[in-house]
């Protein structure tokens, strides 16, 4: 006799689902990962531009000053641009920590019925095995019997 869960497709369904969400948490985590990499990449043009301000100002000529303010425009331009993906990154933090509730959800979902197959697994051998000693013991008793008689 072979131990056979009744809900496996219940089981195989809720780890579908789990590998589902887990990709949809995937994707939002790469989105964020993304945006804070642009965001790095803006910081370090503004350092550049900071420090090609720094040499020109150095250099104390007057045909470098349409140079340093072009160099402080675009500062001011990335500022702006950093606040708004700044915000874009809260927002798509945000949407991959409710992904990632939802993939906590799904995966305690999974592991309950994981568990209960576990225990009704555990449950079947144990089921098993006394029915193996009952006929062992059934089977010596009738030797015994035969012997005696």
């Amino acid at each position: 006799m072979k131990f056979r869960f009744k809900l496996e497709s219940l089981l195989k369904y809720r780890n579908q689902l789990k590998d589902e969400a887990q990709r949809d948490y995937r994707s939002a985590q790469f989105k964020v990962d993304q945006c804070l990499g642009e965001i790095q990449k803006m910081y370090e043009q503004m350092d550049q531009s900071r420090n090609l301000i720094s040499q020109k100002e150095r250099a104390k000529s007057n045909d470098q000053i349409p140079m340093i303010l072009s160099s402080h425009d675009f500062i001011s331009g990335q500022k702006i641009k950093i606040e708004r993906k700044r915000q874009e990154a809260r927002e798509l933090m945000s949407i991959a920590e409710q992904k990632l509730e939802i993939l906590i959800a799904k995966t305690q979902d999974f592991e309950v019925l994981k568990k209960l197959k576990e225990r009704q697994h555990e449950s079947f051998k144990k089921e098993k095995k006394k029915k193996e000693n009952k006929q062992l013991d059934d089977l010596v008793t009738m030797r015994f019997r035969r012997s005696v008689v």
